[in-house]
């Protein structure tokens, strides 16, 4: 049996040592159950709610100890819809121990679980199962148990400990009935895989999705309480709570509704280390060959780009010509790559896609959790979106609302560098706190493919541009992994992005030197999969990334040239 649980904390930072109170955590759950009819494959998702106690010290260490209150899963299966909440008569327990001293992590981990399980629809009437013996789960990497380095923790990957590991023992963990007594079924777990998403992001989709999410809504995929019985994604901030216009946020039954497609706290951009975003791609995109991007178009393997997958995904790149597949629309299902669900729908027919993106939780903006932002929210609207007319505003603005005020301007098109027509699809911002725009804020943006702009500047709606007149090439798509054609659904950037125009910085740290020459040669040796700035190393235009760029790069650093070509 595969269960994968995924933890998330709203509103704490990894790596910080947790307070005494109640964390909801997201959950997705895919399970392989042995039974006496064969092997079953079910996927659940919901959430659970761990208190964590006050740090103590045992033998010389810290140690945490945690509590699971409240679980709440809802899957399908081949009896029927299952149920899963927590016993009541057994408590599911778990800790955080440091392995050193002087610090709280690294640190081992454990969560013993007994979650009760009721399948209400099956055809031989209402079933009731539950585990007397605890599903054992502890951090897994690499075939073996390994510690976590915060709490909680993100992208860690939790897996079933049997009572005894040496072969002497059970091979799995029974589910019995009321009373302790085994069903005909069999069922027993033998397998358990937890499996913590990287982060809580905040996202809005694309109209005319087939999961009929309103395209102005902005998701996530933490409930916004314990008392939401729904599955993810959850609705966190209302197009109402933005302070759009009542046609807009109607129910689109007569064609017009806004549509959010660039998002953003004003908080980009605060992580530290090489540029990295993340980001999500138009429908049709297609990726470089190798891509995480390629993977997804290309799924099912049988047939090849006849379902592609990708606009439904998150994907995460450092710049170097890659990418990694980061949330999966709708997680582990098929044989395509998987990453952690986020409750979209992928059909072979119709997708849903993510349109805008923001890495941290819709809590940072909406603290009280009312559902309505009282820090800045700060967005662009498509252009069929009427709320844009209403307020007379135009798809190259960015907007900003707080307290459900209507939007205010936040930066204009003109500001920008735009030019009449132009659309912007996605951007980061990182504001300066004065709420208003400004030389101190840092605006990354990317346009849509029918905006005038791209043509003025050379540039395509897969690439990432800056303000200015015109805007500034700062990322060509290519370094995100994706083909010429490609567009940009959404962007996010956790890090600084390399200032514009610095040509033949191949590691993306702000100078050229010889140090980027001698990336550029490792890359042509083939000592390296990538460059962080793939297209700043090809200094010559030429194409490619050699040692006639390498010399370049020296030349320019000792002074025998005073510009690359």
């Amino acid at each position: 049996m595969l269960f994968g649980v995924a933890m998330l904390v709203t509103g704490h930072n990894a790596g910080a040592t947790p307070a005494s109170q109640g964390q909801v955590l997201p959950i997705s759950v895919t399970v392989d159950v042995d039974t006496t009819v064969g092997p079953q494959h079910v996927v659940f998702s919901g959430w659970m709610q761990i208190e964590t106690g006050e740090p103590r010290v045992e033998s010389g260490v810290q140690v945490i100890d945690l509590q699971v209150t409240k679980l709440h899963l809802i899957g399908a299966s081949q009896i029927g819809r299952l149920n899963v909440a927590l016993q009541d008569a057994l408590t599911s327990r778990g800790e955080v121990r440091a392995q050193q001293a002087d610090a709280q992590f690294p640190a081992s981990s454990f969560i013993d679980l007994y979650p009760q399980i009721d399948a209400p629809d099956s055809p031989i009437g209402a079933l009731v199962f539950h585990n007397d013996v605890a599903l054992h789960l502890v951090p897994w990497s690499g075939g073996r148990e390994a510690s976590i380095a915060a709490w909680p923790p993100m992208g860690a990957e939790y897996r079933l400990q049997l009572p005894s590991p040496t072969g002497d023992g059970p091979s799995c963990v029974p589910f019995v009935q009321q009373g302790g007594q085994p069903y005909d079924l069999g069922l027993c777990v033998a397998d358990v895989r937890l499996d913590i998403p990287p982060a809580l992001p905040a996202f809005s989709v694309g109209r005319n999705g087939p999961s009929r999410l309103h395209p102005a809504d902005l998701l996530g995929v933490d409930p916004p309480s314990v008392d939401d019985p729904g599955q993810a994604p959850f609705v966190r901030l209302p197009c109402a709570s933005l302070g759009l216009t009542a046609t807009g946020c109607d129910d689109g039954s007569d064609g017009t509704q806004d549509s959010i497609v660039g998002l953003s706290f004003g908080r980009d951009m605060m992580g530290q280390g090489p540029p990295a975003v993340r980001f999500s791609v138009a429908p049709g995109a297609q990726g470089q060959p190798g891509t995480a991007i390629r993977q997804q178009h290309d799924c099912p393997p049988s047939q090849p780009g006849v379902a592609p997958e990708a606009e439904s995904d998150v994907f995460s790149s450092v710049l170097d010509g890659t990418d990694e597949l980061l949330f999966d629309g709708n997680g582990p299902i098929g044989t395509c790559p998987i990453a952690f669900p986020i409750g979209l729908i992928e059909a072979a027919t119709a997708r849903d896609r993510v349109d805008a993106l923001e890495m941290h939780d819709a809590s940072v903006v909406d603290t009280n959790g009312d559902g309505v932002p009282d820090q800045p929210a700060y967005f662009t609207l498509d252009a069929e979106s009427p709320s844009l007319g209403a307020l007379g505003f135009s798809a190259g603005d960015i907007l900003t609302t707080v307290d459900g005020n209507a939007p205010a301007l936040f930066a204009s098109a003109a500001q920008l560098g735009l030019q009449p027509g132009d659309e912007i699809e996605a951007f980061c911002l990182q504001e300066d706190g004065d709420r208003t725009y400004g030389a101190r804020d840092v605006i990354y943006f990317a346009l849509t493919p029918r905006s005038p702009s791209l043509v003025a500047v050379g540039a395509g709606p897969g690439d990432v541009l800056s303000p200015g007149s015109p805007p500034q090439l700062v990322v060509r798509g290519s370094s995100l992994g994706l083909a010429a054609t490609d567009a940009l659904g959404a962007l996010s950037c956790e890090t600084a992005l390399p200032p514009a125009g610095a040509r033949g910085d191949a590691n993306c740290d702000g100078v050229v030197n010889e140090i980027d020459a001698q990336l550029v040669l490792q890359y042509e040796a083939r000592l390296s999969s990538g460059l962080p700035c793939a297209d700043r190393a090809d200094t010559n235009g030429d194409g490619l990334a050699n040692s006639i760029d390498a010399m370049l790069i020296l030349q320019l650093e000792v002074g025998l040239i005073d510009r690359l070509p």
